[in-house]
């Protein structure tokens, strides 16, 4: 109907402005013919006109000499233009698109959904049935709307949350579902070491393949693979903030990879150690961010027929820089200028001094290792088993439990505690006494 309406007022403005263009024609001709006329007939009784008055100059001399007559200015005659020669063009070469490759078939094929998904509108009640009974669900909610969409079977796979992996019993660890179109797929001759955003890194017997969202070669990694003596099997991967490189872990190494060059070096490599043992596990994480990657090595001292584990950790950034580390952080803040770390207290007694509970939670400066303050009473370990640091997203300040309940340390613009009005639930079990 709104397309009808607009061609009707378009006809009728089409009509109006005829009629007003014939009405100003007929203006104009009876006009013309009234003029006609009095050219003519002239017009009855009407005077002569009186001549304009000639108007007369008066030159005043100002110089007797005779001037010398001006010479007219030779005009050069204009050249005939000559013919313009027309240069064909050249016809353009179509250029040739190239096919958009299909997806690794020896790696992943496609796999109809096998999880149940549900969506929540804001106030409405989450239940879905006994979720002990399946894996997940894992629900994301939508911070503008309110509304939820929950997953069951699944758990997360990448940080931003837009890969999941898909848990069934026949296909454990095989199926990887795609958040943002729905895709579902099933690995075939590959594993994945990694998967965030755009990008996933697949393993397979012959080395590793970056390959884009629909599972379609970016590149292929030249990474060598190698038996560890050690036993060291090992395997994971980080991508860097601007997705140009990852960090790699394979076994006893760690790789730090450049797609842009496709160029690989080591970025770590384990070494045995006489006081700490041997080392059983290479682990990789994230810190600030995703701006510095954190190697970690556990290694276990051999006491009779069992093991006193240590664990050394290294951080580097991404330009392969070695950076400050104290074993002693456990908890650093995500823009990477505080750390944190539990100690217990020492306490007298008649066998002389040992750790007990309480413990104290200390902040120092990343940088320079300085203990900034220590709180006492305090613990970083809820009892909730979440993983994850405690620092606020800006690393203003840290939360930890109390006696008497929550408290943010902050660290700037000044040290203090601020207390939350949350009192610890009936489920954590581990809070200080004292």
């Amino acid at each position: 109907m709104a397309l009808t309406r607009v061609r009707r007022s378009a006809h009728a403005a089409r009509a109006s402005g005829y009629a007003r263009g014939m009405g100003r024609s007929a203006c104009a001709a009876t006009l013309a013919l009234v003029a006609l006329l009095a050219l003519a007939c002239g017009t009855p009784d009407a005077p002569a006109p009186t001549p304009a008055p000639t108007a007369t100059a008066t030159l005043t001399v100002v110089a007797t000499a005779v001037p010398e007559p001006t010479a007219t200015p030779t005009v050069a005659p204009t050249p005939a233009p000559s013919p313009t020669s027309t240069v064909t063009p050249t016809p353009t070469a179509t250029p040739t698109v190239e096919p958009t490759p299909a997806p690794l078939a020896e790696l992943v094929e496609p796999a109809p959904d096998v999880f149940e998904q549900r969506t929540f509108e804001p106030g409405e009640e989450i239940y879905w049935g006994d979720v002990r009974e399946v894996w997940g669900p894992t629900f994301f909610m939508d911070t503008e709307t309110g509304r939820i969409e929950g997953y069951r079977a699944t758990s997360p796979l990448s940080a931003d949350g837009s890969w999941l992996l898909v848990h069934d019993e026949q296909e454990w660890r095989r199926l990887l579902f795609d958040r943002r179109n729905g895709s579902v797929w099933r690995l075939l001759e590959s594993r994945l070491v990694a998967a965030e955003g755009e990008r996933l890194l697949l393993g397979g017997s012959d080395g590793y393949t970056l390959t884009d969202r629909a599972v379609r070669e970016v590149v292929s990694l030249p990474v060598p693979i190698s038996e560890d003596p050690r036993g060291l099997r090992g395997e994971a991967a980080l991508f860097s903030p601007d997705k140009q490189k990852i960090a790699l872990n394979v076994g006893a190494f760690v790789y730090l990879l450049d797609i842009q060059s496709n160029e690989s070096s080591v970025l770590f490599e384990v070494s045995d150690d006489g006081e700490l043992g041997f080392p059983q596990e290479v682990t990789i994480n994230s810190l600030m961010s995703g701006n510095q990657i954190l190697v970690t090595v556990m290694y276990c001292e051999s006491r009779g027929t069992t093991c006193l584990y240590h664990s050394v950790s290294h951080r580097y950034a991404w330009d392969g820089r070695e950076l400050p580390w104290d074993q002693r952080w456990t908890d650093l803040a995500p823009d990477g200028l505080h750390a944190a770390w539990q100690e217990r207290c020492l306490l007298q007694s008649d066998v002389g001094w040992h750790d007990s509970w309480p413990a104290v939670v200390v902040i120092a400066d990343a940088e320079t290792g300085e203990v900034l303050f220590r709180v006492r009473s305090a613990t970083l370990t809820y009892g909730d088993w979440l993983e994850g640091s405690r620092w606020l997203p800006s690393g203003d300040g840290l939360v930890m439990e109390v006696k008497d309940g929550f408290v943010i340390a902050r660290v700037r613009p000044v040290p203090e505690l601020v207390y939350l009005p949350v009192a610890p639930g009936p489920t954590i079990h581990i809070h200080p006494v004292a």
